[in-house]
Order: structure tokens, then C-alpha cells, then sequence
């Protein structure tokens, strides 16, 4: 399994990606439609990152997780569909088990 990283994707420098990972979008228009990426971020395997989004310097993203909003710098996301609930250390964390 490869990587898909699509056409208006802009990713930093020392980003690690693993396999099944995919930078896409949703839309069909023209402009920006795919991620950004800063520097430093870890993305895990069979991650999908969708749309005209920013994830932030530093970020670690779990693998299979599914992101469809801006990641602040330094955060760790998990699961699917990923939404914030709550705050560690100042940082806010995404997931959609509020259960934790």
C-alpha cells in the first residue's frame, strides 16, 4: 500500500509519513483543497487527512485516524472523525471517545 498525497497538498520538512496514508480533500473545486502540513508532524499509517486543512508544527496523528479540522502545533490526534474534548497540559487533544 503507497501514499496519496493530492495535487494542492503543501507538506514541511522532517514530515514522517507510513504506508495507506492519504492527503486528499472532499471537494471538487478549484483553489486549495488539500491539507498543509508543517514541519516535524508524525502522520500514522492508514491516516486520512481531508480538505483545505493546517496541521500544526510538531503534530502526531494517530494511525487510522481521520482529521477534517485545523490540528494546533504540538497535538496528538486519535480515531475517527476526530473533535477536540479536552485539554492536556494546555494543549488541546482531538478524538471522538469522550468516554477517556
Amino acid at each position: 500500500m503507497g501514499i496519496v498525497i493530492g495535487e494542492t497538498a503543501v507538506i514541511g520538512s522532517d514530515v514522517r509519513m507510513y504506508s495507506g496514508v492519504v492527503i486528499g480533500t472532499t471537494l471538487h473545486l478549484p483553489g486549495k483543497r488539500h491539507p498543509t502540513i508543517e514541519d516535524d508532524v508524525l502522520i500514522g499509517a492508514n491516516a486520512l487527512l481531508l480538505g483545505p486543512i493546517r496541521i500544526g508544527r510538531g503534530a502526531k496523528i494517530a494511525a487510522g485516524a481521520v482529521v477534517r479540522h485545523d490540528a494546533a502545533a504540538g497535538v496528538v490526534i486519535r480515531l475517527i472523525a476526530a473533535k477536540p474534548y479536552r485539554q492536556l497540559q494546555g494543549r488541546v487533544c482531538l478524538a471522538t471517545d469522550v468516554r477517556n
